[in-house]
């Protein structure tokens, strides 16, 4: 499968290269300590690509909410 960074940078490459993509829309979760971080630090190589693809005009979509809460439950747990 290989690096999971290296696959959405070139993800992002190609379509912002390849397929002049204007619009972006991405679902990305980063887990750390098996907890889900929405957002990162900004210093990896694929979100550094990114940056980079807003800078020259592709407008990105992030999806938020993914993993839900479960509102049937009280202890309010994250579900997929």
């Amino acid at each position: 499968m290989g690096n999971i960074n290296q696959q959405i940078y070139d993800a992002i490459d190609h379509a912002v290269d390849d397929a002049h993509a204007q619009v972006i829309s991405m679902s990305l979760g980063i887990v750390n300590n098996n907890n889900i971080m929405i957002n990162s630090d900004g210093t990896t190589k694929w979100e550094q690509q990114g940056d980079l693809a807003a800078i020259n005009g592709v407008i990105f979509i992030q999806a938020a909410g993914n993993m839900g809460v479960d509102h049937d439950q009280d202890n309010g747990d994250i579900i997929s």
